[in-house]
């Protein structure tokens, strides 16, 4: 209780202020069990309580709560017995490099409070230094002293001694002894250390660390004196007795209860390491206290037993890489019980690569505790052996134990069994050790987790990822289904207890602030270094602790585990993607490492976004061999609208030259036939824009795979429908209900991907905005076909062109030049003889020709967006009233994830964004609608006219 008892003033015993404020405490859980013993005795028992050295803190907040004995008459009865200051220095290693600083401060602090918790007491004063010279002389004194308090009237027989003593005010050294009528004199700091510590001290202390001596050895001299204890008496200061910087300071007082919510926290912890050579403990934390964590005692046989089990039977065969889930409760034990449940990419990893996939379950037992069923491993768990009532938190016994369970295993991946339901198309992994290699082999971590995506079922309505918006979402979605998880109560209070302990700039609440929110249902172990095992097994511990305490729901209390374990946030390291994700430790090693939300299982390409953003094939694709005669592959990704396309010079001047090049081309076209609403519809011409190839949408396809299958290139998606349906796509409702909430006044799509709040530029900004969410929309939905196509052909593509409807080609397109002017993710039109020229924060986005490695990120730019935050993009500008527009936000999602753009002359990519108008004497006019220069390499354009040039009210009267 008393360790509660600071927690709630924000402090603990290495690091307090001040003693516990008796008027703002709430008893807890311990406190209230100790109550309950203590009123089940008589009245004529004799109350004594000890908890050396806490109480000389939080003794002003039991004094109220204690019954009343008869046998104490007279007022409460304090053994107050202080120690020599040098006895502080005995523990340093515990504190730092500031030790000898802390040991001392914390002695004096000590000492001043358990005086004035003490005050109004019938106190009885010994020393411990008199107490180990002359224990039984000291045990008489005290004896009377209590006599005089109305307790021990009679003596009691004492014998014995101390045979060593360690007389640290006299002897070698020494210049006397600490007598008040000789004044205070005592032996230097250095002397005092060599006298106490086993091996020298290695650090010289510090001006303070002298300075503190000094006032605590006055202190002490006053304590034997008496003089300490006198009403008003002040200890002589000459510094201040406040930590040295913000970082040492302990918390402010929070006053919120850290008492354990949780419905199960009478259970007891079975996780007991005490037997383990290398004991496993949790971090110390400003929220739970130290637990350790193993399979040592009885209560964890069962565990121990399965352990051993599944070791003897599978050691040999799945030591370099176990997958593993749990299904525990009726919902989940069905599931293994249904026919074409299980996704195919299980069977394809089991028959493929071999991998061990095992599946806890909870459900009758089958004919023997191992059996394979769905190409799973399967292992009956008896959940009536386990500690909790709810298989809920059950699991978390085996979900969060990786090395307990699998001690043997290099590596570890956990996975949610959810994951492996066929409909769920979460695109898991066939090649798991790949996918293994990509995200914790290669950026050199011990941990890989998947980050928290801005998604409904993550956050409901909110637009940030933040723990207090996660906490909501799952307490709204629990009102609707409240068999899932704990009383709702618990978790808010949980996740208000959070926030407010760590409110202060410590390091441990800074990485909390960070929100490092992670979806736990899928999590890669490194388990080959024991550095990496040890931190596991510690953030593990932690976390299962704050479970045991709280709510059931593991997300909520990871990012409070993962803060209390040390890491801070790392800068890019060298040879990785600027876009990764990284903590590591006080050495710079790198330790966790959070994957993008844009990869997450929701957009259905979880295996496929992860391996690519990080620099790997497609999980169905062969590895790049390093044959130079192999066949490069390249898409072209084209969407927008009908009455705008373009499309002869594009098979003339782009795939004619690759496929006689000998590079396979394959092409995806998106149109929608209404005629949408231009940007800037007043432009005189826009509205009487037609498309090259006829506007006859029934026969386009057809003469679409003609032309292209004369040129060697295949016409894989053709698409042309009305609309491109944006109002029906769920992020987009989700961010429109919240504008609509935010900003009731306004258009819903106002300030979204795009804002801008100038007077004349709100009606075509809302317009701008639904037309690049149709737009990227469309191009997600080519893309996705496309990577369905990689994984269904076994070949992926090399390079990939993604181009607007409009776009019109004035000569040869030449890939291989393209690729000598550099090594870049992605190519774009340097642009830089625009008038006006591109904003320093701009990058042009009229077409993208990335390698595949970065093709992911423009595929699905539109779910990209959304995951975006757009307000980060706007503080760099330093506008009041406008954010981001198009091109801004292409180069900060660029950035963001680490693409190096190569900006090229407009030479190399031969383009410009046009439009062929058709005039009223039914000829046509070919014009730049969007026009791009470059210095090096310019194209030459005089034959044709920029629109903006032409007067279209003289053409059209």
């Amino acid at each position: 209780q008393d360790e509660e008892w600071l927690e709630q003033q924000g402090m603990t015993f290495h690091n307090f202020t001040h003693g516990i404020d008796e008027n703002k405490t709430i008893i807890g859980s311990y406190g209230k069990r100790a109550l309950k013993d203590y009123n089940d005795w008589s009245a004529t028992s004799l109350w004594v309580m000890n908890d050396p050295p806490k109480l000389g803190l939080t003794l002003r907040s039991w004094l109220p709560l204690l019954p009343k004995s008869q046998v104490a008459r007279m007022k409460e009865t304090v053994l107050f017995s202080y120690s020599h200051p040098v006895e502080s220095l005995v523990p340093i290693h515990i504190y730092g490099d500031d030790a000898l600083e802390k040991g001392l401060r914390n002695w004096i602090v000590y000492h001043r409070e358990a005086i004035a918790q003490s005050a109004n007491t019938c106190r009885v004063v010994s020393s411990d230094t008199e107490l180990l010279q002359d224990p039984v002389k000291q045990a008489f004194l005290i004896q009377d002293g209590l006599s005089r308090c109305s307790l021990f009237s009679r003596r009691l027989d004492i014998y014995g001694g101390i045979n060593s003593v360690r007389d640290l005010s006299s002897g070698a050294g020494a210049a006397h002894d600490l007598d008040p009528q000789k004044g205070c004199k005592f032996i230097p700091l250095e002397s005092a250390l060599d006298s106490v510590l086993s091996s020298p001290y290695q650090l010289p202390a510090s001006d303070r660390a002298h300075d503190l001596y000094d006032i605590a050895m006055h202190f002490y001299c006053d304590l034997k004196s008496g003089e300490a204890l006198k009403t008003n008496y002040t200890i002589k200061s000459a510094v201040s007795l406040e930590w040295g910087s913000d970082e040492a300071k302990p918390k402010e007082p929070t006053h919120v209860d850290p008492t354990c919510l949780s419905p199960e926290k009478e259970k007891p912890w079975i996780l007991d390491g005490s037997c383990s050579d290398t004991k496993i403990a949790s971090f110390p934390s400003e929220a739970r206290l130290e637990r350790s964590c193993g399979f040592c005692g009885d209560a964890a046989a069962y565990l121990r037993t399965l352990r051993d089990e599944i070791a003897a039977k599978y050691k040999e065969r799945c030591s370099d890489l176990v997958v593993y889930g749990a299904a525990l409760g009726k919902d989940y034990v069905q599931w293994l019980d249904t026919p074409n449940m299980f996704d195919l990419k299980v069977k394809q990893a089991v028959e493929q690569h071999g991998t061990c996939i095992f599946t806890f379950f909870s459900g009758a037992e089958r004919s023997s505790p191992f059996l394979v069923e769905d190409h799973q491993i399967v292992i009956h768990i008896d959940s009536t052996r386990l500690p909790y009532l709810h298989d809920r938190r059950n699991v978390k016994l085996l979900k969060l134990n990786p090395g307990l369970l699998f001690p043997w295993a290099q590596r570890i991946i956990w996975q949610d069994v959810k994951l492996m339901k066929r409909r769920m198309r979460n695109d898991l992994p066939v090649d798991y050790r790949q996918h293994f290699e990509v995200t914790t082999e290669k950026p050199g971590v011990c941990v890989s987790f998947q980050s928290l995506p801005a998604h409904k079922f993550a956050i409901g309505q909110a637009s940030a990822v933040t723990l207090r918006n996660h906490c909501d979402a799952i307490i709204k979605a629990a009102k609707r289904r409240p068999t899932v998880s704990d009383d709702l109560s618990v978790l808010s209070n949980q996740c208000d207890h959070y926030y407010n302990i760590h409110e202060k700039d410590t390091p441990e609440s800074v990485i909390f602030r960070q929100e490092p929110l992670i979806d736990s249902a899928f999590m890669a172990f490194d388990m080959r270094r024991e550095s990496c095992r040890m931190y596991i097994g510690r953030l593990f511990c932690s976390w299962l602790d704050e479970i045991h305490c709280y709510s059931d729901r593991d997300q909520v209390s990871f990012s409070t585990a993962f803060s209390s374990s040390g890491l801070h946030l790392a800068r890019a390291s060298e040879g990785l993607s600027k876009g990764l994700t990284i903590y590591e430790d006080s050495d710079g090693s790198p330790m966790v490492h959070f994957t993008s939300p844009v990869c997450h299982w929701y957009n259905h390409l979880f295996s496929t976004c992860t391996l690519t953003v990080l620099g790997s094939p497609a999980q169905n694709a062969p590895r790049v061999p390093s044959d130079q005669n192999k066949k490069i592959r390249v898409s072209l990704i084209v969407a927008g609208t009908l009455q705008r396309f373009l499309f002869k010079s594009t098979v003339e001047k782009v795939i004619a030259p690759l496929t006689a090049s000998e590079i396979e081309v394959d092409y995806y076209l998106s149109l929608s036939t209404s005629k949408a609403k231009a940007y800037r519809a007043d432009a005189g011409y826009t509205g009487h824009a037609e498309p090259d190839i006829g506007s006859d949408a029934d026969s386009i396809p057809t003469l679409i795979e003609s032309m292209l299958s004369q040129k060697n290139a295949h016409a894989r998606v053709i698409s042309i429908k009305q609309d491109i349906d944006i109002d029906s796509d769920e992020m987009l409702q989700d961010h429109r209900a919240r504008a609509k909430i935010e900003h009731p006044n306004e258009d819903p799509d106002q300030r979204f991907p795009v804002l801008d709040m100038r007077s004349f530029a709100l009606k075509r900004t809302v317009v701008a905005n639904r037309n690049l969410l149709k737009l990227h929309l469309a191009v997600q939905y080519l893309w996705r076909e496309a990577v369905r196509h990689e994984s269904e052909s076994g070949h992926q593509y090399d390079y990939v062109l993604f181009m607007r409807d409009d776009s019109l080609w004035l000569s040869k397109f030449d890939l291989a030049k393209l690729l000598v002017a550099g090594d870049h993710d992605v190519y774009v039109p340097a642009c830089d003889a625009r008038s006006p020229p591109l904003h320093p924060q701009e990058i042009n986005d009229h077409i993208l020709i990335s390698k595949r490695s970065s093709a992911d990120v423009f595929g699905n730019y539109y779910s990209t967006l959304f995951e975006t935050d757009t307000q980060k993009c706007m503080r760099r500008l330093g506008f009041k009233d406008r954010g981001c527009n198009s091109e801004m936000l292409l180069k900060f999602v660029m950035e963001e994830h680490g693409i190096d753009a190569g900006r090229v002359g407009q030479g190399l990519i031969p383009f410009q964004r046009s439009m062929q108008v058709k005039l009223p004497d039914g000829s046509s006019k070919v014009c730049f609608h969007k026009f791009c220069q470059s210095v090096q390499d310019p194209m030459v354009t005089d034959s044709i006219d920029q629109c903006k040039n032409i007067d279209w009210t003289a053409v059209f009267q």
